[in-house]
Order: C-alpha cells, then sequence, then structure tokens
C-alpha cells in the first residue's frame, strides 16, 4: 500500500514508481483471491515509463506471476489511434517533466509523432482528481488544439 504519494517533482515520481514496483507482486497476489480471468491495469504512469519496452516488461511480469493477459492504458491508447489511424497527437498529463519524457518516449517508439505536450505537473495522486475542468478545457482548446494533428490524448 502506498499512502497518498507525492508527486511533485521528478524525484517524488521516481520515488513513486520505487515503490509501486515493491508493491506490485502483493498488490497482485492479492487480486488472485478473487480469481479474475484477465488484469486490465487502470493506472497509467507505470504504464507509460520506460517507453513501449517498459510498458511490455510490466505486463510480462504480472502476466508471469499470475498466468493472466493484462492489458494497460498505454497499449489501448496504441490500439485506439491505430483504429482511427492518427498519426500527429498531442497530449495532456498529470506528470511532471520525468513522466511527460516517458510519455513521448512510448508514443514515439510505437510511431506516432507528439506535436504538443501539456503537463499538469500535479502535486499528488489524489491531486489529479482536483484539477479544475475548466483548466484542462483551457489548455486542450489553446494549446493543443493545434492544426495538423489527428488526436489528443490524456494519460
Amino acid at each position: 500500500l502506498i499512502d497518498a504519494p507525492k508527486l511533485a517533482t521528478d524525484e517524488d515520481m521516481l520515488n513513486f514508481l520505487m515503490l509501486f514496483r515493491q508493491q506490485l507482486f502483493s498488490t497482485v497476489d492479492r487480486l488472485m483471491t478473487a480469481e479474475p480471468q484477465y488484469i486490465i491495469m487502470g493506472m497509467s504512469l507505470e504504464t507509460f515509463f520506460g517507453g513501449w519496452e517498459g510498458n511490455k516488461e510490466l505486463k510480462a511480469k504480472i502476466s508471469e506471476r499470475t498466468g493472466l493477459n493484462v492489458a494497460t492504458g498505454a497499449e489501448a491508447c496504441k490500439v485506439a489511434l491505430n483504429k482511427f489511424k492518427a498519426k500527429k497527437i498531442s497530449i495532456i498529463t498529470p506528470y511532471q517533466e520525468i513522466g511527460d519524457k516517458n510519455v513521448v518516449k512510448f508514443f514515439s517508439e510505437i510511431g506516432f509523432e507528439v506535436v504538443r505536450i501539456s503537463g499538469l505537473k500535479c502535486g499528488s495522486a489524489t491531486g489529479i482528481a482536483h484539477v479544475p475542468e475548466e483548466w484542462c478545457e483551457e489548455i486542450v482548446r489553446n494549446h493543443l488544439n493545434v492544426p495538423g494533428i489527428d488526436a489528443i490524448i490524456q494519460c
């Protein structure tokens, strides 16, 4: 269990990822008591970190531990963007700079051109839920929605 992790700096984000990875298997073991047939990761930063290979490694570790197939939000973005034949994208994230760099790395590695990215730099995981809708709307309309992009992604 990671209590209300701070995410206010790049260092905080790296510390959170370390704690997350330390807790991953005990969390997955608890999950398995529900006898799931498939695992869908509802977290985003962890699935983008390390680019496409980082996503694949995370999925493989969970799959090896559980014997189940695993889907991530990062890979769902890839499937959706390919479905709509998108190539040029803008992205909004709740992350600090290090998180945004990993998101750009991920999308670049899977063949997308990241035209713009805007990290909201939320100070905590729970802070993400308190970002005013109007703030996000302003960023999307005035910074991310530029001529030539095919899609805007929210990580």
